[in-house]
């Protein structure tokens, strides 16, 4: 049984195209009243256009789905007035009927409350904007059985990037194989959920690429009670920071690592000859990096070494980014130096205390 169901909302909870459809036409007849010659075509080319354009310039933002932009950007386009007005008018029109048309798929209530009498867990997982989404869970009705949601505004990212899932993993502090994010698109909703080891369950179409794909929601509930698919392995990661290895006497210990099927990376910000150095020396694979922020850090470590967080032990003297990594569900272990008041998973002194860190946390 999974604890935890993370939903996507558009075309997962109901039917956004039609609903969207619904909105531009209303937005077309609202401008058609003060422009009597703009035709529904040339609305939709311009409109078109002006989301792409929006979309270009943010891209990876929220933003990007802001409506008030899409409409000024293709007032611009059109060689119309911009009135601050008529562009609030619009934008709050659109976001009306959006919300008047919206009715969930068959299913969709029944289910989540059936979900919540066994105690699971429901967060959402969405690229558009807060206060938007909020207000679409409210008219469902569904947001009484919503425990949270994560937002790309919230994460800094949107999907797929795993920021956003491990940001909600976080919240509900439950580990990626209790939970299951349901979705319409297999590449931001599924495959971004299982590259950090969720669970992918297509909504609404068949790939084999997902883990299950459904077309139904009250399909989901057995899925969520039943077995977990199994037979996928994960590889497993140590990080150790190159000033751990400065004092030597790693070869046997890293090797023993190996042995266990751990893959051994050193990471540092320089300089590189002696992180080169280290990768001659020693059966690890070197990463340099140059000054980033903690965060950015360890999401690029994860990242080009496709591992998975919660099957990751990081070593680390600086207990700053340690913080950073637990954050981002990885393990932690403090070489040394303990002063802050920051508990890690494992303190360790010598090299041969990552052996028995690595039996208690992995």
């Amino acid at each position: 049984m999974y604890r935890l169901v993370l939903l996507d909302i558009d075309n997962t909870l109901y039917d956004a195209d039609s609903a969207y459809k619904a909105a531009e036409e209303a937005v077309f007849r609202e401008l058609q009243r003060r422009y009597n010659l703009l035709t529904w075509e040339v609305f939709v080319e311009h409109y078109r256009k002006a989301r792409s354009l929006v979309h270009k310039q943010l891209s990876g933002s929220a933003s990007m789905h802001n409506r008030f932009l899409y409409f000024q950007t293709m007032m611009e386009m059109m060689g119309l007035t911009l009135e601050p007005g008529i562009l609030l008018r619009l934008t709050n029109l659109y976001w009306r009927t959006v919300l008047r048309v919206s009715k969930p798929f068959p299913g969709v209530k029944t289910t989540l409350r059936r979900l919540k009498e066994y105690n699971v867990r429901i967060g959402v997982v969405t690229d558009l904007l807060a206060h938007i989404q909020a207000e679409k869970l409210l008219h469902l009705g569904v947001d009484r059985y919503i425990d949270f949601m994560v937002s790309s505004e919230e994460a800094g990212r949107e999907k797929p990037h795993p920021s956003i899932y491990l940001t909600a993993l976080h919240k509900a502090h439950i580990p990626p194989e209790d939970a299951l994010m349901v979705g319409d698109d297999i590449e931001k909703d599924v495959l971004g959920a299982k590259d950090v080891g969720i669970t992918g369950v297509l909504f609404g179409s068949d790939d084999p690429r997902a883990d299950y794909s459904i077309t139904r929601f009250d399909e989901l509930l057995p899925i969520v009670l039943g077995e977990r698919r199994k037979g996928r392995t994960r590889k497993r990661f140590i990080f150790i920071h190159h000033r751990v290895l400065e004092e030597g006497g790693w070869e046997k210990v890293i090797e023993a690592l190996t042995a266990t099927g751990l893959k051994v990376v050193v990471y540092g910000e320089g300089p590189v000859r002696d992180l080169l150095d280290i990768g001659r020396n020693l059966p690890v694979r070197t990463i340099f990096y140059r000054e980033r922020s903690r965060r950015h850090l360890y999401e690029h470590l994860f990242d080009v070494t496709r591992s998975i967080p919660w099957r990751t032990i990081v070593v680390d003297e600086r207990e700053s980014y340690l913080r950073t990594a637990r954050h981002l569900m990885a393990k932690t272990v403090l070489w040394k130096n303990w002063k802050e008041p920051f508990i890690p998973d494992y303190f360790a002194q010598r090299p041969e205390d990552l052996l028995e860190a690595v039996k208690l946390l992995l």
